[in-house]
């Protein structure tokens, strides 16, 4: 008799993990309640036809398809019953901010000396889609971003090492409260194997203290350390907040034997992401930084501590049910903010919180607008940094950070072309 297979979501990773399945040799029922030709209709009578449940990340703990397997030895995340079928060895990357330029850099890196590294999860391709490929190898090395909600199923997960970039309030829309989140995140723990490098940046001593973390066999990286020589001072990694990727990295490096010139190397070839803090304009004393990619407060602050002149902050989107109180406090304390420009749907309750700190606050409600502004206060100043880091998800008025970082990169050249002056 063939056994069956419930995968619920049919996204990229859902498809993925449905063709391992059947490849397999299962019989797939792929469950998505909005994309057609796909099942609707899960409910508790069907437990039993199951041999294994597999799990998108996008389904919640209150999602009434997960609450009904709760508690079953058979339900896997796509990670998990991935990763127990991938024969070589597999790193994990997780924390709040950093962790897909810190993946891209590992790969960067241990891609010198082998050429089976791959990076998965969260960023590239699914873990399972590497499984079912001819990359499946024990010489190969997966390295694989992992986000809060592909950490909520850990069955069948083990790693061999695992990096924890830092922590700070995010995704509480998904997880209700930061304690909440942060077990989320700490359950990776669990999955590290007996001899797995277990390495944490400093910046997480500032959720919880030293002793909690070295009580886990943490190696904890200092972010002080000098930069090692030959990394030329042109790397994104010779300044923060890049610069704590690479002590984080470095550490993690040396310790699982590569070369410090493989690790140089491949530092100053690096490149960040599109839409994640680089100049996109410089002239006549004005700098214009795109950093769509943040997402949450500590991205924005990081940004912040990047800059020496004077700032104008264009900030705003959609909540994640974040503290819009402890973001303005946050950006009150970064006394090189000048303006503030704030749009989308958290934008006016964000104006008022920054009232109560006496900033220079405006709010617009469209991101067009908002940049427009910004421009105009820029023509005031000799010297001035203007920062496109909204610090908040971008769903409110666009589908993802990459068509807000291309709708401000485009935005800006247009107002520019207008005004040849600035």
């Amino acid at each position: 008799m063939v056994q069956a297979v419930a995968v619920f979501g049919a996204g990229v990773s859902g498809i993925a993990v449905a063709s391992l399945a059947k490849k397999e040799g299962y019989k797939i029922d792929l469950f998505d309640e909005r994309e057609k030709g796909c099942r609707s209709d899960f409910d508790e009578s069907q437990l039993d036809l199951y041999t294994h449940f597999i799990f998108s990340p996008g389904f919640s703990q209150s999602h009434p398809w997960r609450k009904w397997t709760e508690g079953r030895s058979n339900v896997y995340g796509e990670l998990g019953f991935s990763a127990q079928r991938w024969r070589g060895k597999l790193i994990g990357v997780t924390g709040t901010n950093g962790k897909t330029s810190l993946t891209r850099f590992l790969k960067l890196c241990l891609s010198k000396r082998n050429p089976y590294v791959h990076a998965v999860g969260n960023i590239g391709i699914p873990l399972s889609e590497l499984v079912a490929s001819d990359h499946n190898r024990e010489d190969a090395i997966a390295i694989c971003e992992i986000s809060s909600f592909q950490a909520e199923l850990l069955n069948g997960l083990v790693l061999d090492a695992l990096l924890w970039t830092n922590f700070s309030e995010d995704h509480l829309d998904r997880h209700g409260d930061i304690g909440t989140y942060f077990k989320a995140k700490f359950g990776l723990r669990s999955t590290l194997n007996e001899e797995g490098y277990f390495f944490v940046g400093a910046q997480n001593l500032l959720y919880k203290e030293r002793d909690f973390w070295t009580e886990q066999r943490a190696i904890i990286v200092s972010h002080d350390s000098s930069l090692p020589s030959g990394l030329s001072e042109a790397s994104v990694f010779s300044s923060y907040p890049q610069r704590w990727n690479f002590h984080l990295a470095h550490a993690f490096l040396k310790c699982y034997g590569v070369d410090e010139s493989d690790i140089v190397s491949a530092a100053n070839e690096f490149f960040l992401d599109a839409h994640r803090l680089h100049v996109i304009y410089e002239h006549a004393g004005l700098r214009i930084w795109d950093d769509s990619k943040s997402t949450n407060l500590n991205s924005v602050l990081g940004a912040l501590e990047h800059l020496e002149e004077a700032v104008i902050w264009i900030g705003g989107g959609a909540s994640k049910k974040e503290s819009i109180a402890r973001y303005a406090k946050g950006i009150s304390h970064h006394k090189n903010v000048e303006q503030v420009v704030l749009y989308g749907e958290v934008g006016r309750a964000l104006e008022e919180e920054c009232l109560n700190y006496s900033m220079n606050v405006l709010y617009k409600k469209d991101l067009g607008e908002a940049i427009r502004c910004a421009l105009k206060f820029a023509e005031s100043y000799k010297r001035v940094e203007l920062l496109f880091s909204p610090g908040f998800a971008s769903f409110d008025q666009f589908s993802s950070y990459q068509e807000r970082g291309k709708y401000f990169t485009d935005y800006v050249f247009s107002l520019l072309k207008q005004n040849p002056s600035l």
